[in-house]
């Protein structure tokens, strides 16, 4: 399961592979039961939102392949979103996930197989540039830090950090 605040701190939306379409939006206090989102996508992961609440990257299952698509939000703060536009990123015939938004929503770090086993990659978002590869020797599960000045990710035997 990943979860990830909204960009107002008032709802979490997780992924669950029993949930229609794999997402569910929730209030953070706990004031309302979970309500399923219709995206239409088998999800993997999410990564957040922009700072203003209307955009979004998530990593969904394309065939035998996993893609990041990027999602436009209605009404993003409300206990009622509603996933506007979704359309395919980052695909192509490698894998591509473990997406991460930076906190000004101006980055995406994300893990890809392209060269065998996963590195981390940045882009800028929503684009368009080039990538930058930040790992040499593996990684997954990249994160920001709130500054938006380090990444951090998971390697195989250890975390690293990136400035």
């Amino acid at each position: 399961m990943a979860a990830n605040w909204s960009y107002d701190g008032t709802h979490i939306l997780y992924t669950v592979s029993s949930a229609a379409h794999g997402a569910r939006w929730v209030r953070s206090d706990g004031s309302a039961p979970p309500r399923d989102l219709g995206l239409g996508l088998s999800l993997v992961g999410f990564a957040g939102f922009t700072p203003d609440g209307r955009q979004s990257v998530v990593s969904y299952n394309k065939g035998s392949r996993v893609d990041l698509a990027r999602v436009s939000w209605q009404d993003p703060g409300s206990d009622d979103p509603h996933p506007g536009t979704l359309e395919s990123w980052l695909s192509g015939p490698v894998d591509s996930q473990y997406p991460a938004l930076s906190p000004d929503g101006k980055w995406v770090a994300y893990a890809s197989d392209e060269i065998g086993g996963n590195r981390i990659y940045v882009r800028p978002f929503p684009g368009p540039g080039g990538k930058w590869q930040v790992s040499t020797d593996g990684g997954r599960y990249p994160e920001w830090s709130p500054a938006g000045d380090e990444l951090f990710y998971t390697n195989v035997n250890t975390s690293i950090t990136f400035r």
